[in-house]
């Protein structure tokens, strides 16, 4: 078979490297495009950035499939690029072999359409009707279940279960306060013994549909409402009616990978929905013997494809997500190891491919389970770590957030061989400017707080400011009444304290402690129409996390606000900077973490914030090619923003290297070890 070049375009998750792996492993020519980092595995041949607007995609790829002298295969790795592929499919069939449904891919992805699709195929379908929120007062037969219309128009932390009215008038005013104008109300299956399944499989131009078997889901994260993170691949499909799913598909005229989601219930399998793309799981069924991305190329080359033969009964555990159930202590830790080396599949790791997994998890000491083989490509990886600088520009009378070409221009503040900066915060003293930022020093492999004094034109050395036993970061300073007092993100020590300036920048001493045994990380306060609030985030049990948490102070105690937590969206929740007040607005910044930890800004107007009531709207994302900056530097990520009347600070993410610091990194290690 002549092999060609193939794209995994869009979103960077544990599907694109399903996807990069299972082409790879088939000797493709594979190319990661994304407005995000590179994916990190061996078989990512080429990487090319992308532009946040896609309107300059096309002539990027046009350019591209030019110099390619057969068609490239194209497969997306999220909704919005698979319904971008198909809108633009004219344009680039002669170049690219393109999933499709001739334009149509959008509408087919409503529920209610392919609801009546699947039922005209004789699927069984939960009685549904497509409800607009402003005309919701009607009556229900419970129990019933709310969720978007659409998989593009929401998320699965949006889904709302509802068992009287109470709580479906409850359910509606939230998800009008989260923006959504129509949902799907669906009668809810609610047998105890009930199991979810998926089906993922291709179709192809000639009408064949193929299926190599169903993912038997066992747990999902959060339990309920997320994302498969432990399932069971069987190639045992007798129990499912193979030729109504495959008619099913056929009548939506798609071509390209799909995934099917059902669930059984009542002695019967319910059509639930289908994804136009690979699913999170995607490497499974290459893990157990077909390679669906390699044969889908095949079959569109009008190749010969595989027949799903001889595959084997595997498990497959996303182990970021699944993990997140033995810090919860819902999951035993030793039986989980088990059943994390007995999978086959995975999220993350691979014994053949390890750099994306110690990328992941090499910070995290006890998630890291490597049974890998190769020492040199370890030891290289441990070398490679990841690093910020700051940056700095006069404000002057425009600000980066109104995309303003004066305001793009920053000045990015040099590391030393042992400390990188990030998380900066910017506050006038004495009438001086100080520049507070988390200080990382490499040897130690911790956090400190750091700051430089500025004065006119020249930006002092790094100095220490703060130092605790532990991580420290993200340093909210702040004036008050005369006093300088700064709270730092604590997360390790399970603590949220308050410190006071006793010798302003460089001697602070602890005044008040709260939030004990919470990892509480880049909190903020806020003073608003006479109370106060504090602004936080739980990692509870991972890295990332969705939701934004806030608290009212009542006496000497922070009471949950009624509505918390106000935000839930990995790409708009976490905190990056403090709250303020300019141009009439009251404005909060975001870090976008959906596809890995700081990658783009986005600025969200507070219409409402009081004791009751909590409500935002975003109106402006900054990424890093937003910036210029005096340095041949190439950045890849920006996740903190701050400002006052005289700068605006920013941090950028650089290139993974190996660096001196890191070395010495090793060597301090070694040597704490030899002394215990």
């Amino acid at each position: 078979m002549d092999m060609c070049k193939v794209i995994v375009i869009g979103s960077k998750g544990v599907n694109a490297l399903g996807l990069i792996r299972s082409l790879g492993e088939r000797q493709f020519d594979v190319t990661f495009m994304s407005t995000y980092s590179k994916i990190e595995s061996k078989y990512t041949k080429e990487y090319l950035k992308l532009p946040d607007n896609r309107k300059k995609w096309l002539a990027l790829l046009q350019k591209y499939g030019q110099t390619s002298k057969e068609k490239v295969g194209m497969f997306p790795t999220d909704d919005d690029t698979a319904f971008w592929l198909d809108e633009n499919y004219e344009a680039l069939q002669e170049h690219f072999i393109v999933p499709h449904a001739e334009g149509k891919m959008r509408t087919l992805a409503d529920k209610s359409v392919m609801n009546e699709i699947a039922k005209k195929a004789e699927l069984s379908v939960p009685d549904f009707i497509k409800l607009s929120l402003a005309e919701s007062e009607r009556k229900n037969q419970y129990p019933i279940i709310l969720k978007p219309y659409a998989g593009y128009a929401g998320s699965k932390g949006d889904i709302s279960i509802c068992h009287n009215d109470d709580e479906y008038i409850n359910a509606v005013q939230i998800l009008k306060k989260q923006g959504y104008k129509e949902v799907l109300l669906q009668q809810l299956l609610d047998d105890s013994e009930q199991e979810e399944i998926g089906l993922m499989g291709m179709s192809l131009k000639n009408g064949q549909v193929v299926i190599p078997g169903i993912i038997h889901k066992i747990r999902s994260y959060p339990t309920g409402k997320g994302s498969t993170s432990y399932a069971r691949f069987s190639s045992d499909m007798s129990e499912i009616n193979e030729e109504k799913i495959k008619k099913f598909v056929s009548a939506t005229g798609y071509v390209g990978i799909f995934d099917i989601e059902m669930i059984k219930a009542y002695g019967k399998y319910w059509f639930i929905e289908i994804n136009y793309r690979n699913g999170q799981y995607g490497y499974t069924p290459t893990a157990a013997g077909y390679n669906l991305p390699a044969n889908w190329v095949y079959g569109m080359k009008n190749e010969k494809v595989e027949k799903c033969n001889n595959l084997q009964e595997i498990y497959y555990i996303n182990e970021r997500e699944d993990y997140r159930h033995v810090k919860e202590e819902t999951i035993n830790k030793k039986e989980w190891l088990k059943e994390f080396h007995a999978a086959s599949a995975y999220g993350m790791y691979c014994p053949g491919d390890q750099r994306p997994f110690i990328r992941q998890y090499v910070k995290i000491p006890d998630r890291v389970i490597i049974k890998g083989k190769h020492l040199k490509s370890h030891i290289k990886d441990l070398l490679i770590k990841e690093e910020w600088n700051v940056a700095i520009r006069k404000r002057g009378d425009k600000f980066l957030w109104e995309k303003s070409e004066e305001a793009k221009k920053f000045t990015v503040l040099p590391n030393t061989i042992r400390y990188w900066a990030a998380d900066p915060f910017i506050i006038s003293a004495g009438g001086k400017e100080y520049l507070f930022f988390e200080m990382f020093d490499r040897i130690k492999s911790k956090g400190l707080i750091g700051y430089r004094e500025i004065s006119g034109n020249k930006i002092g050395k790094m100095k220490i400011a703060y130092e605790a036993e532990r991580h420290l970061s993200f340093p909210y300073i702040f004036e008050y009444k005369n006093e300088y007092y700064m709270m730092p993100e604590y997360s390790e020590g399970k603590e949220l304290f308050v410190l006071k300036a006793i010798h302003f920048p460089d001697k602070w001493e602890k005044i008040e402690g709260c939030m004990q045994g919470k990892r509480l990380v880049d909190s903020v306060l806020l003073s608003h129409e006479g109370e106060n609030y504090l602004l936080t985030q739980d990692l509870k049990s991972g890295y990332l996390s969705e939701k934004i948490s806030i608290f009212i102070r009542k006496g000497k105690e922070w009471v949950p606000h009624k509505q918390s937590p106000v935000v839930k969206s990995l790409a708009n929740a976490r905190l990056a900077g403090k709250i303020f007040f300019e141009r009439n607005q009251l404005i909060r910044v975001a870090q976008d973490c959906q596809d890995g930890y700081g990658t783009k800004l986005h600025f969200n107007n507070i219409l409402k914030l009081n004791e009751d009531e909590y409500e935002e709207e975003m109106f402006r994302t900054i990424s890093v090619e937003d910036i210029i900056v005096d340095s041949k530097k190439r950045f890849f990520g920006i996740h903190t923003y701050n400002s006052d009347d005289c700068y605006e600070v920013i941090d950028l993410k650089n290139p993974d290297r190996i660096r001196i610091g890191n070395i010495l990194n090793i060597l301090w290690r070694i040597i704490g070890n030899l002394k215990k």
